[in-house]
């Protein structure tokens, strides 16, 4: 687990039990974050927003004296719907959140196939990190999310350079904000091509796709302040206005966003009270 670690983890966003980080490497490109989620003794459920991307992870559970009692290489995500997770009791995932444009070109894994489920890895992968899964829960989850890179990188196939990866790329650099229309004739294809493939590669249209992005930035945005000022937020992330950003948070988390900042401060506030 110390070997030199040809790529860097830098702290991105948390919320609660729940830390990610950006990783900086060329093996690792198909990867949008790596991610550690911890629970106690008494965790709460809480929504999940959509973002279409699979994530693989390390699941282990223990039991109140902190032996572990159940440990698997799982698939997790690939939602387009807000959903619930109800964590098990002293339950930590290790993760790697794929980019859902290279999911099934790098790992195998077609994100449509997890959509509001958990399912074990496919077998070829799960083979290749057998090892991983298997000593896992005697060291610390940061090492464990630095192995699992390492053995993500050794397993991952290139994927050739194509014009869905191009369009997903900008899609999440600009937030949701960029235009797709424009960026469909900048690739030189047609606009029923570009669109195909990109269904094809994600199981969404790049316009949801995109809608997906900008409501997450948002969100994460909106976490950061104690009281959001809601119309200078949907102005900022060119919503057309509060309303707009409403129907858009209703449709893809099914609540309002002041309700969703609600739930997710309180959430944090319970993490650190159990973390007290």
């Amino acid at each position: 687990m110390d070997e030199p670690l040809p790529f860097q983890l830098t702290a991105s966003d948390q919320l609660g039990g729940y830390r990610e980080w950006r990783l900086s490497s060329p093996a690792l490109s198909f990867v949008d974050a790596g991610w550690i989620y911890h629970t106690g003794a008494d965790p709460q459920p809480h929504r999940v927003l959509p973002d279409a991307c699979p994530s693989l992870i390390i699941r282990i559970v223990r039991n109140a004296v902190g032996d572990a009692t159940d440990t698997g290489l799982w698939v997790v995500g690939g939602d387009i719907k807000a959903s619930w997770y109800r964590p098990r009791p002293f339950e930590t995932m290790i993760g790697l959140r794929v980019k859902p444009e290279q999911a099934a070109g790098t790992l195998d894994l077609f994100p449509p196939d997890y959509r509001q489920n958990r399912l074990p890895a496919p077998e070829k992968l799960a083979r290749h990190m057998r090892r991983l899964v298997d000593m896992a829960h005697a060291h610390v989850p940061m090492d464990v999310l630095r192995r699992l890179c390492l053995d993500a990188a050794a397993y991952a196939r290139d994927a050739d350079a194509r014009s869905e990866q191009y369009l997903a790329g900008i899609i999440r650099r600009s937030c949701g904000q960029a235009v797709i229309r424009d960026l469909v004739k900048e690739l030189g294809f047609s606009e029923r091509t570009v669109r195909r493939r990109f269904r094809d590669a994600t199981g969404v249209s790049p316009k949801a796709y995109a809608r997906m992005a900008r409501l997450n930035a948002l969100t994460l945005a909106a976490d950061r302040l104690i009281k959001p000022d809601w119309a200078g937020l949907a102005a900022e992330f060119q919503y057309f206005d509060q309303s707009h950003l409403i129907r858009e948070c209703l449709a893809f988390a099914g609540i309002t966003p002041a309700r969703l900042h609600a739930e997710r401060r309180e959430e944090a506030e319970i993490s650190n009270i159990l973390a007290a």
